[in-house]
């Protein structure tokens, strides 16, 4: 709440006009959600970390090999 505050009061000092309320939107439904939280729990039980470690330190290496230091 306090930023918002700031937020207004920085739009007011730059001579802007308030922001309107946001826009009333309903919560997504479960049919909604589920979907993505399968398609989470798929993906986080599939995941393999080392491999992902190997191919982030390849990144690294390759992005470093056109840089001289």
């Amino acid at each position: 709440k306090k930023t918002s505050e700031e937020a207004a009061a920085a739009r007011e000092a730059a001579g802007l006009p308030p922001l309107p309320p946001p826009p009333e939107t309903p919560p997504p439904s479960k049919e909604q959600v589920d979907p993505i939280l399968a398609d989470i729990r798929e993906r986080a039980r599939n995941r393999d970390p080392w491999a992902e470690l190997v191919r982030l330190r390849r990144e690294e290496k390759e992005a470093g090999e056109g840089e001289e230091v």
